[in-house]
């Protein structure tokens, strides 16, 4: 591989391999984005996004990663002009007139237009206005110019329609006779052959062979370019230009050929490169190679495109060129994936993203286990080979990845080894050394038998290193919450819910992105809330708050207790959850005492007041069988109740009036509505879906074995007890009739539930409903807006 720059800094053999203490604890902001995939091995991802999308591929690589290779170039392209003049522009004014001041301001201007005065007062543009630099006036001209024609904003539009007339075909001339000059330096020439090669590809069909003859004049000037006796990075941009023009007049094998030569040659370029590269053409465009290089950098594109398995081609690179700049980044993906496949499942609750047998982005159903671990076999095979045949300034990065590789196969003893050996290799720079401690870390917390003290103070230690020297490390805010997240994971398979809390809760960079099977995304106190609704039992909750909000604390409770502490709103949302936690364990006096404890700022928060108001607008003590969400039957009734408001008068309910048939049917009503076919499931809940994966399965698991956790929520067993109890107790016919059609209802969900959603059966109790109730007003009500038939239906087919 590629050696990379060595450490120039004062890294010394104890910063690498041993931990250090620090008195600061840092939680950086979470990431932007939408998902949390889980992913600890992230070296080498410069300019590309990590654990998003498709692995790195189309979808991530068109927008933020563009980006940042877009800046990456102007910076070089800024530093150059502020070279060639001789530093006495500074670099802010450079950068100003380039790429943050209009082309019609910039023309009208040099058109000596006195009303431009942001531009005149521009310390480059006045630069540029000085008699002896005519030169560089006329070039930015013609520059200003092309962007303005275009439309470039200023990054080039690579969806134009080619077949409306651009003028942009009238700066040919005037750049051909600025080439002629023969006394031009190389700085500028650079310069116009890019513009022509650019502006070539923006011309109309109708011009291009009369102005430029074919492919020769492109072509030639492009090899001129190259051979300019200058390091610039017009070059990089040239060579993507040049091999879309080629492809674009017919020759796409051989503008493919060129465009993955050109990946390595523009961080700005890498993006649409990568989008206009076609695997379709690999066998055609691999006619065009010179040298196993250039090969090689036909497979790097190709293994980008494959977001399935890309080792085989992964393989090829290694043979061809072990030393590829793009093979450490390919092997990293690597990685990354079977991360994903493997580990995202695990800690997360939501699947992996992709499956093996497609080149590119489609998605199949296939084996998890059988196709992991055969992938990991095969990869662990490549690794073996590398490291046998490495040289020694690749060693520490190969044994980084096996060790990570086999962190992931859980096998951390294993892992350990390889680590081990990694010591005796320098690493070739800063972001191995950070993301060796990373893994040291996780194989440190995956290895440890014994969560107690000690381990503790080990872990945080290692924590404030790495918030330490976080910067040296691009990834670090992703990397640092995915170790958190399997740290948190540790304590919740040794049963230390409330640990397990804390560790999420504390480090909001991965609080924000915790989900479940559903595949919903919340904010960061919602997603705490999730966690504990998910995870914990009302207990499990209130101890974390007592963790958080204690007077004492040890070194690791303070490290992550103290940023829950300095949020209300964090804390809140785990009142709120441990008080929903409650509900649902039936627990009222624990969920009352918790909702109390809830500030009213934390409800009048937009977000929250609005799901609430939309979600919890409906009598949580009138229950409806058949339109379980709606609001408009004439049997519901207008009253609101928030949360505390909800668990008082429940709790007035069992302990005052809990003998008088009608509060009883009230208890059942609310038991009822706040199952998953109530109108008030988010008192113990934080989403509703269709698509809940519920029936039948445990939603963190994805077993088929139902949780007991969610047992009266999704069978309404709770529920079927209190209308029997309603039933049995009154002696007045509307109540028995709800009361029976009611505990029919629940029936039929509990059926559902059990059956997979074949038909049900509360067929006799429905039978007895209608043959006993039917003079009832409580039965002339419900036929009332719908027909007795498709009332009948509703006890066969499962509509919530």
């Amino acid at each position: 591989m590629k050696s990379r720059i060595l450490f120039t800094g004062l890294i010394s053999i104890i910063l690498l391999f041993y931990y250090t203490t620090d008195t600061r604890a840092c939680f950086p902001s979470p990431l932007e984005g939408t998902e949390c995939r889980f992913g600890l091995f992230v070296p080498y991802t410069t300019h590309m996004r990590t654990m998003d999308g498709m692995y790195f591929s189309f979808f991530n690589m068109k927008d933020v990663d563009n980006a940042k290779g877009v800046e990456a170039d102007r910076q070089i392209n800024v530093d150059e002009w502020y070279a060639y003049t001789h530093h006495r522009i500074d670099k802010k004014s450079i950068y100003t007139l380039l790429y943050n001041t209009d082309p019609v301001a910039f023309l009208g201007a040099a058109d000596h237009d006195t009303s431009f005065t942001n531009v005149y007062h521009n310390a480059f543009f006045r630069y540029l206005i000085r008699p002896e630099n005519k030169k560089l006036l006329d070039y930015m001209a013609i520059a200003k110019h092309g962007e303005f024609f275009t439309h470039a904003d200023p990054v080039d539009p690579w969806d134009n329609d080619f077949n409306k007339p651009k003028p942009i075909n009238s700066l040919h001339d005037p750049i051909t006779a600025a080439l002629a000059d023969s006394g031009m330096d190389a700085f500028l020439r650079a310069r116009y052959l890019y513009l022509d090669i650019r502006y070539s590809y923006y011309y109309p069909p109708y011009e291009r062979d009369t102005i430029l003859y074919g492919f020769s004049q492109v072509d030639e000037e492009y090899t001129e370019l190259q051979r300019l006796p200058i390091k610039t990075v017009v070059k990089g941009w040239a060579a993507y230009f040049n091999a879309l023009y080629i492809s674009m007049l017919g020759d796409t094998a051989r503008g493919n050929y060129l465009l993955a030569q050109a990946f390595n040659m523009s961080n700005d370029k890498k993006s649409p490169i990568f989008r206009h590269f076609s695997v379709d053409l690999l066998g055609q465009s691999s006619r065009y190679v010179q040298n196993n290089s250039e090969l090689a950098n036909l497979y790097v594109l190709a293994a980008m495109h494959r977001a399935g398995d890309a080792i085989p081609h992964i393989e090829k690179i290694y043979h061809l060129d072990p030393s590829n700049q793009n093979l450490s980044f390919l092997m990293t993906r690597e990685i990354a994936k079977l991360e994903d496949r493997m580990c995202t499942p695990k800690y997360t609750g939501i699947d992996a993203q992709i499956g093996y047998g497609y080149p590119r982005y489609r998605y199949e159903p296939f084996n998890y286990t059988t196709n992991d671990h055969a992938h990991m076999e095969k990869w662990k095979a490549f690794l073996k080979t590398a490291l046998a045949d490495s040289v020694p300034k690749d060693k520490f990065f190969f044994n980084l990845c096996m060790a990570h590789t086999l962190l992931i196969d859980e096998k951390p003893d294993e892992a350990r080894t390889y680590l081990t050996e990694a010591k005796n290799y320098t690493p070739s720079d800063r972001e191995l050394v950070y993301q060796y401690r990373l893994t040291d870390l996780a194989v440190f917390i995956s290895q440890a038998t014994v969560l107690d003290t000690k381990f503790e103070n080990e872990t945080v230690a290692a924590f404030r290193w790495l918030d330490r020297n976080r910067d040296h490390f691009e990834n670090a805010d992703l990397a640092l919450r995915q170790i958190h997240l399997l740290l948190s994971y540790r304590y919740e398979k040794t049963g230390n819910i409330p640990r397990a809390i804390l560790v999420r809760a504390g480090y909001n960079g991965y609080s924000q992105y915790n989900t479940v099977a559903t595949g919903y995304y919340f904010d960061l106190d919602t997603s705490l809330y999730l966690y504990i609704q998910e995870r914990a039992t009302g207990a499990d909750a209130e101890a974390f708050i007592k963790t958080v909000k204690g007077k004492t604390k040890t070194p690791f409770e303070k490290y992550y207790a103290d940023v829950v502490a300095a949020d209300t709103a964090e804390c809140s949302a785990a009142f709120d959850a441990a008080g929903s936690n409650y509900l649902r364990e039936a627990d009222w006096v624990s969920a009352l005492r918790m909702f109390s404890r809830i500030p009213d700022s934390y409800w009048a928060d937009d977000y929250r007041s609005n799901k609430m108001l939309t979600y919890l607008n409906a009598d949580p003590f009138v229950a409806h069988p058949f339109d379980n969400h709606a609001l408009s039957h004439s049997m519901d009734s207008t009253k609101r109740y928030s949360k505390k408001a909800f668990t008082r008068h429940l709790v007035k309910l069992l302990t005052n009036d809990i003998n008088t048939p009608d509060s009883l049917l009230k208890i059942a009503d609310a038991m009822y509505n706040m199952t998953y076919f109530g109108n008030s499931w988010i008192l113990v809940r934080n989403s509703w879906s269709a698509f809940d994966n519920v029936f039948g399965r445990n939603e963190w698991g994805g077993s088929n074995i139902l949780s007991p956790r969610y047992y009266d929520y999704y069978a309404c067993r709770r529920a079927r007890q209190w209308y029997q109890r309603a039933y049995d107790t009154s002696q007045n016919k509307e109540i028995k009739a709800k009361a029976m059609l009611m505990m029919a209802q629940c029936d039929k969900n509990f059926s559902y539930l059990l059956s997979a959603g074949k038909k049900p059966g509360s067929k006799a109790l429905f039978d007895r409903f209608a043959k006993n109730y039917a003079d009832t007003r409580y039965y002339a009500d419900l036929v009332s807006t719908c027909d007795i038939s498709d009332v009948k239906k509703q006890f066969f087919y499962f509509t919530p």
